[in-house]
């Protein structure tokens, strides 16, 4: 069974590129033995989401406190 760390990075990683089919093989069967992961790729995704409500010109400016608030509320919700 593949590492965690590598589930994550190959989650990571299929949010920019096409993953072969051995990778998706591998984090679908890793996904559906590990509670920590999945929740990852969820949290993740939502993570994602909520930047990319941010207007382009203001992604290299850090966070506003509201967009912060929002991570740390999905973090602790996640962790449940």
């Amino acid at each position: 069974m593949m590492s965690c760390k590598k589930a994550t990075e190959i989650i990571e990683k299929s949010k920019i590129t096409k993953l072969s089919m051995l990778e998706v093989m591998g984090l679908r069967f890793h996904l559906s033995m590990c509670k920590d992961c999945s929740n990852y790729q969820k949290l993740s995704s939502q993570i994602d989401a909520l930047l990319s409500e941010t207007p382009s010109d203001s992604l290299n400016m850090s966070l506003d406190e509201q967009q912060k608030q929002k991570i740390i509320e999905l973090i602790k919700k996640n962790k449940k």
